[in-house]
């Protein structure tokens, strides 16, 4: 008998909840909804696919596809803030039920690097062969050396186990 007044004030009372199907409740503030890319920005630069934690996504450069797992995303954001073309965005809805699982499979256009034009090697600008890079790079190593040996007042070879000769081992 104690019942008999809960269930009749709950049949004249309005509904605690919503009669989901026919009235949808909109998004609060702050929802990050949906994983969206807008594939014809994307560059496949791969940052996405490193700094998600869930490994859901997944970037083929070569063949230009982008690929998401929204069953294992967590969608926490983390790529769309990094993406350095703001491609990536959430869209705030709600992800609509599905029967099956399955990845979202972008297709974009496979962008081809343009090759600088090479510069005609004229004699007055001297020759940029690998024995000059190398005797630059042979120039700044001896420059590095002796700043260091002037800011230590030691030989950086003596102190420097990494730049002992091991080849007579």
């Amino acid at each position: 008998m104690k019942m008999l007044p809960v269930i009749l004030g709950n049949f004249f009372k309005k509904s605690s909840t919503r009669p989901y199907p026919f009235k949808k409740r909109a998004p609060i503030a702050g929802f990050r909804g949906e994983l969206k890319n807008n594939i014809d920005k994307c560059i496949f630069c791969k940052t996405c696919e490193r700094v998600c934690p869930s490994r859901c996504l997944a970037v083929d450069k070569e063949n230009a596809t982008w690929t998401h797992n929204p069953f294992a995303c967590v969608y926490c954001g983390m790529c769309e803030e990094t993406c350095p073309t703001k491609c990536l965005y959430m869209e705030p809805v709600y992800k609509a039920p599905a029967r099956k699982k399955g990845n979202i499979v972008l297709q974009g256009t496979v962008r081809v690097k343009k090759k600088k034009e090479e510069a005609p090697a004229d004699s007055a600008q001297g020759d940029t062969s690998a024995e000059t890079v190398k005797t630059e790079t042979v120039k700044t190593e001896v420059v590095k050396k002796e700043t260091a040996k002037s800011y230590t007042g030691a030989d950086p070879t003596l102190t420097d186990p990494s730049a002992t000769d091991h080849s007579a081992e």
